[in-house]
């Protein structure tokens, strides 16, 4: 197996521990860092930004 990293979002903080914690108490991760961003992203056709948090999960796979 090799570490790897994962990384994903969520639209806020409660929402990003809450996901961090499940996954490092069930051992499906080692580790999560939880960082605020702004993203830039294109929906509907419209270039949007927006807050969220980011997780980065260190895991085996």
């Amino acid at each position: 197996m090799s570490a790897i990293a994962v990384v994903t979002t969520v639209a806020n903080r409660k929402d990003a521990r809450s996901l961090a914690r499940a996954l490092v108490e069930a051992k499906l991760a080692a580790c999560a860092q939880i960082s605020r961003i702004e993203s830039v992203y294109t929906w509907k056709g419209t270039v949007e930004s927006g807050k969220e948090y980011r997780i980065l999960l260190k895991t085996l796979d």
